[in-house]
Protein backbone atom coordinates (compact mmCIF):
# COMPACT_ATOMS: atom_id res chain seq x y z
CA UNK A 1 0.00 0.00 0.00
CA UNK A 2 0.58 3.24 -1.08
CA UNK A 3 0.13 6.88 0.39
CA UNK A 4 -1.17 9.24 -2.53
CA UNK A 5 -1.83 12.96 -2.00
CA UNK A 6 -4.90 13.98 -4.06
CA UNK A 7 -4.83 18.10 -5.37
CA UNK A 8 -7.67 19.37 -6.86
CA UNK A 9 -8.18 22.82 -8.50
CA UNK A 10 -9.41 24.95 -5.93
CA UNK A 11 -12.86 26.97 -6.42
CA UNK A 12 -14.46 29.25 -4.22
CA UNK A 13 -17.49 27.25 -4.36
CA UNK A 14 -18.06 23.47 -4.52
CA UNK A 15 -16.92 21.86 -7.21
CA UNK A 16 -18.73 19.55 -9.66
CA UNK A 17 -17.98 16.03 -9.65
CA UNK A 18 -16.45 15.73 -12.98
CA UNK A 19 -13.89 18.57 -11.41
CA UNK A 20 -13.13 15.99 -8.45
CA UNK A 21 -12.48 13.13 -10.94
CA UNK A 22 -9.80 15.52 -12.82
CA UNK A 23 -8.15 16.06 -9.66
CA UNK A 24 -4.36 15.05 -10.09
CA UNK A 25 -2.89 11.87 -7.36
CA UNK A 26 0.74 12.22 -6.77
CA UNK A 27 2.38 9.25 -5.13
CA UNK A 28 4.07 10.11 -1.96
CA UNK A 29 7.64 8.67 -1.46
CA UNK A 30 11.08 7.89 -3.84
CA UNK A 31 10.36 8.57 -7.49
CA UNK A 32 12.50 6.40 -9.84
CA UNK A 33 12.42 8.59 -12.49
CA UNK A 34 12.63 11.66 -10.66
CA UNK A 35 16.51 10.27 -10.12
CA UNK A 36 17.12 8.63 -12.98
CA UNK A 37 16.76 11.95 -15.32
CA UNK A 38 15.68 15.02 -12.59
CA UNK A 39 15.67 17.86 -15.31
CA UNK A 40 13.48 15.99 -18.01
CA UNK A 41 11.00 15.16 -15.00
CA UNK A 42 11.01 18.14 -13.64
CA UNK A 43 10.19 19.85 -17.39
CA UNK A 44 7.88 16.77 -17.15
CA UNK A 45 6.03 17.73 -14.34
CA UNK A 46 6.26 21.72 -15.46
CA UNK A 47 8.19 22.24 -11.90
CA UNK A 48 9.80 25.59 -13.64
CA UNK A 49 11.36 26.55 -10.36
CA UNK A 50 13.34 23.05 -9.41
CA UNK A 51 14.53 22.85 -13.13
CA UNK A 52 15.43 26.66 -12.78
CA UNK A 53 17.55 25.47 -9.81
CA UNK A 54 19.41 22.03 -11.58
CA UNK A 55 20.62 24.22 -14.61
CA UNK A 56 22.13 27.01 -12.85
CA UNK A 57 23.59 24.46 -10.09
CA UNK A 58 24.84 22.75 -13.32
CA UNK A 59 26.56 25.22 -14.89
CA UNK A 60 27.95 27.02 -11.38
CA UNK A 61 29.67 23.59 -11.16
CA UNK A 62 31.04 23.44 -14.60
CA UNK A 63 32.32 26.79 -14.29
CA UNK A 64 33.60 26.28 -10.70
CA UNK A 65 35.32 22.83 -11.66
CA UNK A 66 36.81 24.32 -14.96
CA UNK A 67 38.29 28.03 -12.90
CA UNK A 68 40.40 25.51 -10.31
CA UNK A 69 41.39 22.83 -13.13
CA UNK A 70 39.56 19.72 -11.18
CA UNK A 71 39.10 16.85 -13.15
CA UNK A 72 35.41 17.55 -13.91
CA UNK A 73 34.22 13.80 -14.77
CA UNK A 74 34.38 12.63 -11.26
CA UNK A 75 33.39 15.69 -9.23
CA UNK A 76 30.81 16.36 -11.92
CA UNK A 77 29.61 12.69 -11.44
CA UNK A 78 29.45 13.32 -7.84
CA UNK A 79 27.03 15.72 -7.85
CA UNK A 80 25.12 14.72 -9.83
CA UNK A 81 24.08 11.55 -8.38
CA UNK A 82 23.83 13.60 -5.22
CA UNK A 83 21.31 16.29 -7.08
CA UNK A 84 19.41 13.12 -8.36
CA UNK A 85 19.52 11.61 -4.82
CA UNK A 86 17.66 14.76 -3.50
CA UNK A 87 15.22 15.11 -6.55
CA UNK A 88 14.29 11.47 -6.43
CA UNK A 89 13.70 11.88 -2.48
CA UNK A 90 11.76 15.16 -2.90
CA UNK A 91 10.02 14.21 -6.09
CA UNK A 92 6.38 14.29 -4.49
CA UNK A 93 7.17 17.60 -2.79
CA UNK A 94 8.52 19.51 -5.82
CA UNK A 95 5.42 18.04 -8.02
CA UNK A 96 2.76 19.20 -5.25
CA UNK A 97 4.49 22.90 -4.67
CA UNK A 98 4.30 22.91 -8.28
CA UNK A 99 0.57 22.39 -8.35
CA UNK A 100 0.38 24.61 -5.69
CA UNK A 101 1.72 27.48 -7.42
CA UNK A 102 -0.26 26.47 -10.76
CA UNK A 103 -3.60 26.50 -8.91
CA UNK A 104 -4.29 23.37 -7.14
CA UNK A 105 -5.20 22.50 -3.48
CA UNK A 106 -3.98 19.90 -1.42
CA UNK A 107 -7.47 17.88 -0.87
CA UNK A 108 -7.20 14.64 0.62
CA UNK A 109 -4.18 11.77 2.04
CA UNK A 110 -4.99 8.58 0.94
CA UNK A 111 -3.38 5.20 1.23
CA UNK A 112 -3.89 2.83 -1.75
CA UNK A 113 -2.76 0.12 -3.95
CA UNK A 114 -2.82 2.31 -6.85
CA UNK A 115 -3.88 5.88 -8.35
CA UNK A 116 -7.07 4.86 -9.84
CA UNK A 117 -7.79 3.30 -6.23
CA UNK A 118 -6.92 6.48 -4.33
CA UNK A 119 -8.71 8.50 -6.70
CA UNK A 120 -11.81 6.70 -5.80
CA UNK A 121 -11.31 6.31 -2.59
CA UNK A 122 -11.05 10.15 -2.51
CA UNK A 123 -14.20 10.32 -4.23
CA UNK A 124 -16.27 8.07 -2.08
CA UNK A 125 -15.42 9.94 1.24
CA UNK A 126 -16.93 12.78 -0.34
CA UNK A 127 -14.11 15.51 0.45
CA UNK A 128 -15.53 18.81 -1.41
CA UNK A 129 -13.17 21.57 -2.01
CA UNK A 130 -13.38 24.53 0.44
CA UNK A 131 -11.33 27.67 0.14
CA UNK A 132 -12.32 28.86 3.01
CA UNK A 133 -15.19 28.68 6.07
CA UNK A 134 -18.08 31.64 6.36
CA UNK A 135 -16.64 33.82 8.77
CA UNK A 136 -18.98 34.36 12.08
CA UNK A 137 -18.26 37.44 13.88
CA UNK A 138 -16.52 37.39 17.14
CA UNK A 139 -18.93 38.69 19.63
CA UNK A 140 -21.71 35.90 17.71
CA UNK A 141 -21.54 32.84 19.70
CA UNK A 142 -24.66 31.57 19.64
CA UNK A 143 -24.77 31.56 15.71
CA UNK A 144 -21.26 30.17 15.68
CA UNK A 145 -22.50 27.25 17.72
CA UNK A 146 -25.26 26.36 15.55
CA UNK A 147 -22.81 26.93 11.99
CA UNK A 148 -20.24 24.09 14.66
CA UNK A 149 -23.09 21.77 15.27
CA UNK A 150 -24.35 21.80 12.06
CA UNK A 151 -21.13 21.23 10.46
CA UNK A 152 -20.80 18.09 12.95
CA UNK A 153 -24.61 16.76 12.20
CA UNK A 154 -24.10 16.82 8.41
CA UNK A 155 -23.55 13.15 6.46
CA UNK A 156 -20.89 14.33 4.97
CA UNK A 157 -18.89 15.26 8.27
CA UNK A 158 -19.78 11.77 9.47
CA UNK A 159 -18.25 9.86 6.69
CA UNK A 160 -15.09 11.56 6.44
CA UNK A 161 -14.34 11.93 10.38
CA UNK A 162 -12.59 8.93 10.99
CA UNK A 163 -10.81 8.95 15.00
CA UNK A 164 -7.92 6.34 15.47
CA UNK A 165 -5.10 4.62 13.44
CA UNK A 166 -6.99 3.06 10.94
CA UNK A 167 -7.81 5.05 7.28
CA UNK A 168 -11.33 2.97 7.16
CA UNK A 169 -14.11 3.07 9.03
CA UNK A 170 -15.75 -0.43 10.32
CA UNK A 171 -17.98 -1.85 8.40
Amino acid sequence: MAVFAIYAASSPNRPSLSQQADAVVVREGFSFWAFLMPMVWCAYHRAWRPFGVLVTLTVLLALVCGDFGLDNSALMLAMDALVAVFVGLAAADLRGAALQRQGFDLVNIVIADKEDTALLRHLEQGFVVRKERAEVPVGDIETAMKTFNADLASPSYRRSAILGLFPEARR
